[in-house]
């Protein structure tokens, strides 16, 4: 049996929680002490993150100290003997690691595989199904108002290349959206579509889409599903047998908080022999598994450390990722809140309808201030931040919060303070800032900042 033959058989072999952490003989298992800090106290001892306040974490992520380590120690193995490394340890080691991401959310390991990142996934399966009948000439592309601006290109060239068209799904925005009032807007314009792509969490809103809902109109539909997830990861629990898309693919380096350079991807039986990625190598035509795993010498650390960033999300939550998630939207509830507060504005979503992102409207005397985001990062304090436009006019501007596990309290007080101070706000907003501020005693800090169980 050959290389690529004996890869795609181990796809079916179980894994073990007690030995899917050790990747070529580098232990990722969790550290041996109970996590008992969340927030900045995490941050300085499990981050490299400098100075300042990090609160657009779903922008690039940022990778532990823990999952560095591991890298770097594959890394050091890879070098060692680089032709050994890539003849005979790579692809068991790769082998393991895509079992356990595999298990982590519930999916089939033989209809799963590594790809670079999203946008390469979604090339990948839009070029593949422009070549058969599943993307007939003439098709509609149905994508969503709130698509990912490179994700929307690549729909738009997919269709222009079987002489089709995009139709988009107007997402509503402001703050009693209904998820049943999504899912009506989609079934108004799933007729006559071949494939629909949309989010599960909304990139610049933070909107956490009901996508096995979609998924479940989509087949009622006839209409090929494809999932971009790539803030979903580590921000909320991801369940593929249950969501049941013909591709879902996300992102390790978001909100796994993994090395950049892994996302996975996750086929129905529909679309995984007919799906390709975007470089034919090696494995082409020894089907799905095969064709994916080797993608070119490159680095592919990121892949090998994904079993090091689930163990180290799972260590943070005590054993449960569930209490990471529910401790991340906690605080960025609190957020929205306060800042929507001192603000005088609104926040976009309803909170039960995010996870770790939330976006605050801005009031109107903050447009004169030219790249607020750059503004906000120079100087100190350094807060990172981003903002968006939304709107009917095009002109109304948000303020878009991430709340990853080693950001706190301070962290959000440290942007209120800097925000109001660039946007020149009136007195009264500095005065209910400090109302909020006083406010935060040892048992908000704790509940929002740890394990606490909220407001």
């Amino acid at each position: 049996m050959g290389l690529y033959e004996q890869f795609t058989q181990s796809m079916l072999e179980p894994i073990h929680d007690q030995t899917c952490y050790d990747i070529l003989g580098v232990k990722a298992s969790p550290p041996a002490q109970e996590c008992t800090v969340l927030g900045g106290s995490l941050r300085r001892s499990w981050f490299t993150l400098g100075d300042g306040a990090h609160l657009s974490h779903g922008a690039y992520g940022a990778a532990s100290v823990f999952v560095q380590k591991t890298g770097d120690a594959i890394r050091a193995k890879m070098e060692e003997d680089p032709v050994r490394f890539f003849y005979e340890l790579l692809f068991p080691a790769l082998s393991l690691s895509l079992r356990r991401t595999a298990q982590f959310v519930n999916g089939s390991a033989s209809n799963m595989a590594f790809v670079p990142n999203v946008e390469f996934a979604i090339s990948a399966a839009l070029q593949s199904l422009s070549q058969i009948e599943l993307l007939p000439n003439g098709c509609k592309i149905l994508v969503t108002s709130l698509t990912y601006g490179a994700v929307k290109t690549a729909a738009k060239l997919a269709a222009s290349r079987k002489s089709g068209m995009i139709d988009v799904v107007e997402i509503p925005i402001y703050d009693d959206c209904t998820d049943e009032e999504i899912l009506q807007r989609f079934r108004d314009k799933l007729r006559g579509s071949s494939i629909a792509i949309f989010e599960h969490i909304s990139s610049p809103t933070g909107l956490i889409m009901p996508v096995e809902e979609i998924c479940k109109l989509c087949r009622e539909h006839s209409v090929l599903s494809i999932v971009d997830g790539a803030h979903s990861l580590g921000a909320l629990e991801i369940n593929l047998e249950r969501i049941r898309a013909d591709m879902y693919t996300s992102n390790g380096h978001k909100w796994l908080m993994n090395q950049r350079g892994c996302a996975f991807i996750g086929v129905s039986d529909q679309v995984r022999d007919v799906l390709h990625p975007v470089l034919a190598s090696w494995g082409h035509g020894k089907g799905f598994s095969a064709e994916f795993v080797w993608q070119g010498t490159m680095d592919y650390t990121p892949m090998l450390t994904m079993p090091a960033a689930i163990s180290f999300l799972t260590w943070c939550g005590r054993g449960n990722p569930e209490q990471v998630y529910k401790r991340n939207h906690r605080l960025v509830h609190w957020a929205a809140n306060m800042l929507s507060y001192i603000l005088d504005t609104k926040a976009l979503f309803p909170s039960e309808m995010v996870a770790c992102m939330a976006c605050v409207k801005l009031p109107m005397y903050a447009n004169s201030i030219e790249n607020l985001r750059l503004v906000l990062s120079q100087n100190e304090p350094r807060v990172q931040v981003a903002v968006f436009f939304f709107g009917d006019s095009g002109d109304d501007r948000y303020l878009r919060i991430s709340c990853a596990i080693y950001n706190d309290v301070w962290d959000v007080l440290t942007l209120a303070k800097k925000l109001l101070d660039v946007i020149r706000a009136p007195e009264e907003a500095h005065l209910r800032l400090r109302e909020r501020e006083a406010a935060v005693g040892p048992n908000l800090e704790r509940d929002l900042n740890g394990f606490g169980k909220g407001l």
